[in-house]
């Protein structure tokens, strides 16, 4: 993920490290938050997080972008959705 001012950050929590980031957990800010039934061990390949990105962003960036580079591990980005509260 880049912001306008050119930083990069790999995301990634306590729930998600940097390095496998696509591990098939269902989390909110590194924690699953609910119990799933049946709770699968890898979730049959899918993976949904929730992650903090206010450590990326800054007063004033009027852009944010994100790169994927999973295809070669057999991973394919289906949806990414960013939801920020921009406040003046």
């Amino acid at each position: 993920m880049t912001t306008d001012r050119g930083r990069r950050m790999r995301l990634g929590d306590p729930g998600n490290p940097v390095n496998d980031v696509m591990n098939s957990k269902i989390t909110e800010f590194g924690r699953q938050t609910f119990v799933r039934q049946p709770d699968y061990l890898n979730n049959l390949g899918y993976d949904a997080d929730v992650f903090d990105l206010s450590p990326a962003l800054s007063g004033g960036a009027r852009s944010l972008s994100f790169g994927f580079t999973g295809e070669s591990q057999g991973h394919f980005l289906g949806v990414l959705f960013v939801q920020t509260d921009a406040r003046r």
